[in-house]
């Protein structure tokens, strides 16, 4: 025990994951909150005036954002440092997905084009492209939303995502693909 100072402890972090660029409200649950002056969250540093705590002492939230992906030790710690509570591996922040180029296998239409038949092999490169994700083609425009009905099985290699035999697709009709992850409650189109 350090004299003079009641020690802050930390019992958790929520959310536990996020992703890149998308501001998120934190809330850290332990006790004695209150006392702390300064916490980190990875490579992220906040002052007292960046949180507030509850009277109790026993939930400070906060709200920061992460340009880099990778999992994040958070750190609450008072009077400079002399004495601090850290939980290792508290947050994971994942890249967020970004579709950079859809590339198709058709030969008559081109490398955006689907055949009207199906089994074109669709590569999609992008960013994020990693975890539990959903993968869906359905008409553009006309209000349909990713389910069941429209997913597609796909493989992921190198971080691209690979469907190797599209469906069945009405000819003259455009076709928007989505990617979904729940974990981070991302849903990212392409036209």
């Amino acid at each position: 025990a350090l004299f003079g100072l009641s020690p802050i402890r930390v019992l958790g972090v929520r959310p536990s994951n996020t992703i890149t660029d998308r501001p998120t409200q934190y809330i850290v649950r332990g006790q004695q909150l209150q006392l702390a002056d300064q916490l980190k969250l990875g490579e992220n540093s906040l002052s007292r005036a960046d949180w507030a705590v509850n009277t109790a002492g026993t939930e400070l939230q906060f709200s920061t954002l992460h340009s880099l992906a990778g999992v994040k030790t958070l750190s609450v710690s008072q009077q400079n440092g002399a004495q601090q509570s850290v939980q290792p591996a508290a947050v994971l922040v994942s890249q967020a997905i970004a579709i950079q180029n859809i590339i198709t296998s058709n030969v008559k239409g081109g490398a955006k084009a689907l055949s009207d038949s199906g089994g074109d092999q669709i590569t999609v490169q992008g960013l994020g492209l990693e975890g539990n994700l959903s993968v869906h083609l359905m008409p553009y425009g006309e209000g349909f939303a990713p389910s069941a009905a429209n997913r597609l099985p796909f493989t992921l290699d190198a971080g691209n995502v690979i469907i190797e035999r599209s469906p069945v697709t009405v000819p003259g009709k455009q076709y928007q693909l989505v990617i979904q992850r729940a974990d981070t409650n991302e849903v990212v189109a392409a036209g």
